[in-house]
């Protein structure tokens, strides 16, 4: 049975609109089901408010009476060449179903799950000689790096939060002289030797 409520909704017809709100600030859906503005009836599932379709108005069912009785008929005196009446057909009422109600079919709302946290970056303090354009020499600047030895690191950045990665060239260990070309995004090969 239909309960009479107040709801809103995101457009100035019922018709065009797309979700059924609880409150005037358009912030808390209604749950799911069927809603109507007494024209065309809408349902509402998971916070999408899918075609309307018109009101069918309730086709009466006709009460079925009781057939008229068939006289008997009553023998005549005896005349010449009597007639027998012709049978009167009793009216036959079909009776007209109604129109089935739509059933809402429940839709499973899926869980939400937490959010999986960005993994922890390790940085490790490299003093490496620079040059975008020739290896083995360069300016001495201080960088950082995912790995604690320099030739097995995979990424390269400017700070010590490891949030901003490195221009791109050839980077030098002063130690060892090893030097490997950084792309801006990755490593492009491994160490080698100046």
């Amino acid at each position: 049975m239909a309960t009479l409520g107040t709801y809103y909704y995101d457009s100035s017809s019922f018709t065009n609109a797309t979700t059924i709100y609880d409150d005037a600030d358009l912030t808390i859906v209604s749950q799911n089901g069927w809603y109507s503005d007494n024209t065309i009836v809408r349902q509402q599932i998971s916070g999408v408010l899918y075609a309307g379709q018109v009101c069918a108005t309730p086709t009466p069912v006709p009460t079925p009476t009781a057939p008229i009785p068939v006289p008997s008929p009553v023998a005549p005196s005896p005349v010449p060449s009597p007639v027998a009446p012709s049978p009167v057909p009793a009216p036959v009422v079909v009776p007209v179903a109604p129109s089935p109600s739509p059933v809402p079919v429940p839709v499973p709302v899926p869980t939400p799950t937490a959010p999986v946290p960005a993994p922890v970056v390790q940085c490790y303090y490299y003093q490496l000689k620079y040059n975008p354009l020739s290896s083995c020499s360069g300016t001495s600047v201080g960088y950082y790096g995912d790995f604690s030895n320099f030739c097995t690191a995979t990424q390269l950045y400017t700070d010590s939060a490891c949030t901003q990665q490195a221009p791109s060239g050839y980077y030098t260990t002063f130690s060892s002289n090893e030097v490997r070309f950084w792309t801006g995004i990755a490593f492009q090969d491994s160490c080698q030797s100046c």
